[in-house]
């Protein structure tokens, strides 16, 4: 297996952005044309344990990795500036992999990871009953929506936010400077965002948008009545045994907690955060996320049009993908992703979690993944 070359991948996606070669459209069904009984969001199963205090290891060859891929993985991770790997087998750590002994147990950015954080931690609120449901107007808790002169902005539902189809002129992806420069010069983060204009009635189209998560943070703190930070110690990372202070999250100028981005975990305590996803929200008998919530925010819901670049389409601030194994079977899976290479992979179908924090090049990281996806974890699986 050669190696995965990033010049090469950066190049070609240069291209593809200014339309210089010609692209082929996956044969793979989106995630929204993947059939139902293919859509796995969770395994329902007894566990031996759960990693509250620390992961406790198996060998691949235990948990049925093939050792040969594994080595393969390793070698070219290795040859890229990825600072850690965990991958996670039945519940056990089977590889541990960082670039020195400074990434080992150190906390690392995770980025946009802390979406699918925010996210999951609405799901928390809805249930508490802090908040109605995702259909509950936005305005109820952003008073200042109300004195926009664009009125189908009054009519924005938390579930615009989430699922990023708020329709504002937001060009993040194609020119993160352009917006979120002026973002964080702003004084006042929530007006700035949703003072933006309108260029699609909200519902219609996906559109890549760090303001409205950050939106969803100051949406809790309101309905909550304490912080985003506060809200997430006592209901998500304390049961997970992730004490405050082993994690940073930043704030906004007014004092909100950036609800996109801005966040730094240790990967190991990342890890758990996506165990418990895969566990349906279930951590030691007891349920910290709602089991439907889980369903809902890791299933399909949006279109982004983002496959070609190596993403795939949106749930409730989750990526989702259809993945394709050897045999021609068609499986479900869902990460978060970070700028630069940060990625929280699950795929419930071999009961895997994996874990990657990374510095590489922004323009190409979605579909370096990709691949390693591909030609690598897939084949871990693979006797």
């Amino acid at each position: 297996m050669k190696r995965i070359h990033n010049v090469l991948v950066y190049t070609l996606l240069l291209l593809f952005l200014a339309g210089c070669i010609e692209t082929q459209t996956s044969s793979l069904p989106t995630s929204e044309d993947l059939p139902s009984e293919a859509v796995r969001t969770q395994i329902d199963k007894e566990r031996d344990y759960y990693p509250t205090d620390n992961w406790q290891t198996k060998s691949p060859a235990e948990l049925g990795l093939n050792e040969d891929v594994l080595i393969e993985l390793i070698q070219e991770v290795r040859h890229e500036d990825v600072y850690s790997m965990l991958l996670i087998k039945n519940g056990y750590l089977a590889e541990e992999y960082y670039k020195s002994i400074a990434f080992d147990n150190s906390r690392a950015p995770i980025n946009s990871i802390a979406k699918s954080i925010t996210s999951s931690l609405i799901g928390i609120a809805i249930d508490q009953g802090y908040i109605e449901g995702i259909d509950q107007k936005a305005s109820d808790f952003l008073s200042e929506i109300l004195d926009q002169k664009d009125t189908r902005k009054h009519d924005w539902t938390i579930e615009h936010f989430l699922t990023m189809t708020d329709g504002l002129d937001w060009p993040e992806a194609a020119a993160w400077t352009d917006i979120m420069v002026p973002l964080e010069s702003s004084d006042n983060w929530v007006e700035f965002i949703i003072s933006r204009e309108l260029v699609n009635d909200p519902g219609n189209q996906f559109n890549y948008n760090t303001g409205s998560s950050h939106l969803l943070s100051v949406i809790l703190e309101r309905a909550a009545g304490q912080s985003t930070k506060q809200f997430a110690d006592e209901h998500l990372f304390s049961p997970l045994g992730i004490g405050t202070m082993d994690y940073f999250w930043d704030i906004d100028p007014n004092g909100y907690y950036t609800g996109g981005y801005k966040m730094e975990m240790v990967p190991a305590d990342l890890a758990k955060f996506g165990y418990l996803f895969l566990n349906g929200g279930r951590w030691d008998g007891v349920q910290i996320i709602p089991q439907d919530w889980v369903d809902a925010s890791t299933t399909y819901h949006t279109t982004t049009e983002l496959n070609e670049a190596g993403f795939g389409d949106y749930g409730y601030q989750w990526w989702v993908k259809t993945l394709q194994l050897e045999t021609g079977e068609l499986i479900h899976s869902y990460y978060g992703s970070g700028a630069f290479g940060q990625k929280l992979i699950v795929i419930p179908h071999f009961d895997f979690v994996a874990v990657f924090t990374s510095s590489l090049p922004n323009d190409s990281y979605a579909l370096y993944f990709e691949q390693i996806t591909e030609q690598f974890l897939l084949r871990l699986f693979e006797e």
